[in-house]
């Protein structure tokens, strides 16, 4: 039996009212694997990289991967000349596995930004990442972690 996947990608670009929707087969989405599965990995990790339209054009993207074992969705937003976003994930072959990242660019430190990951888990936010990576001059990236142990320690108690 085939395991077929089938891929929506729509997005929504700013002075517009209607989604636009990027007809995709799964070797266009997927990095190269001979299988694809939910689990295989994009070729490109910002969503962006697969329009023709800068990041600061774009308001909005969707993009749900569904097979016969699950789906997953996920829901991207710009703001600040596409400088910040926030993506929901939701992954049902996982229990219906949700997480929200927020990314934003720091006001008057143009190359530091702030990421929170949180996890949605039961009634239960847990914040599961939070730190500040600052981009270097040398093009690598540093980063300072924020403390989380108390919500990872609750996190594995009621796992």
């Amino acid at each position: 039996m085939k395991n077929e996947i089938k891929i929506l990608f729509k997005y929504h670009i700013k002075n517009e009212t209607e989604w636009r929707i990027l007809h995709m087969e799964p070797k266009d989405y997927f990095d190269e694997d001979l299988e694809y599965d939910l689990d295989s990995s994009p070729k490109f990790v910002n969503f962006c990289d697969y329009l023709k339209y800068s990041q600061d054009e774009i308001l909005f993207i969707y993009i749900a991967i569904e097979n016969d074992f699950g789906k997953k969705e996920f829901k991207q937003t710009f703001w600040n000349s596409g400088n910040n976003f926030m993506i929901e994930r939701i992954d049902s072959k996982y229990n219906d596995y949700r997480e929200i990242i927020i990314s934003s660019l720091l006001p008057d430190e143009y190359d530091k930004s702030e990421t929170i990951r949180i996890v949605l888990k039961g009634d239960r936010l847990f914040p599961a990442y939070h730190g500040i990576i600052k981009d270097e001059t040398d093009g690598t990236q540093s980063e300072k972690k924020l403390n989380l142990t108390n919500f990872k320690e609750l996190f594995d108690a009621i796992s």
